[in-house]
């Protein structure tokens, strides 16, 4: 669902399946599709995992927050 930080990262078959907060049926039928299509399950994982590659990555972080504070002194 579309809730806090998930819009951050989640992009509708890109990263994952968003649902409607509250609807069971949405979650129900997002589990069909991944089962049906598993191509687009895929696809999303590959692209999940590059993008915490890419943005997540714990040396990652530790340098942005290194020269964010070097900025800030």
């Amino acid at each position: 669902t579309p809730v806090g930080g998930i819009v951050d990262f989640l992009r509708n078959e890109e990263t994952g399946l968003i649902t409607k907060v509250n609807d069971p049926k949405g979650i129900a039928l997002s589990v069909k599709k991944i089962s049906a299509q598993p191509e687009l399950k895929e696809k999303m994982v590959k692209n999940a995992y590059k993008m915490v590659q890419d943005k997540y990555d714990w040396s990652i972080i530790a340098k942005q927050m290194r020269d964010f504070f070097s900025r800030h002194e």
